[in-house]
């Protein structure tokens, strides 16, 4: 149950995020990255950013591979639901370190799931 339950909050962590870095870069005409106070934080970043993209579509496959199928979509209609203006959304698009603190969740829960059913 814990496994379905870290599913579920991954995707939901990863699909709001990339729903609220969509409405800043639009806000911002496409323009939207997030500035270190140095080169090598820019960097960093980037690299982090990208995989928080990544390991949101990771999640959703490993749920489709290893549970049922039927807890991805779960997770996806869930972050659809939470998404709409009268509930999270109208909190969007959520400031520069919340992005951060969301990628490095995503990331840590993609990576736990996919060691946890590879030891095994």
């Amino acid at each position: 149950m814990i496994l379905e339950t870290l599913l579920i909050i991954g995707i939901l962590i990863g699909f709001l995020n990339s729903r609220s870095t969509t409405l800043a870069d639009r806000a911002l005409s496409g323009q939207y990255f997030i500035e270190g106070k140095s080169s090598f934080l820019n960097l960093l970043t980037a690299i982090l950013m990208f995989l928080g993209m990544i390991s949101t579509f990771a999640i959703i496959i490993w749920g489709f591979i290893y549970l049922t199928w039927y807890f991805s979509v779960i997770g996806l209609i869930l972050s659809i639901v939470f998404s709409q203006k009268n509930l999270i959304g109208k909190l969007m698009p959520f400031k520069d370190t919340i992005h951060i603190i969301m990628n490095v969740l995503v990331v840590g829960i993609n990576a736990y799931l996919w060691i946890v059913k590879l030891i095994s």
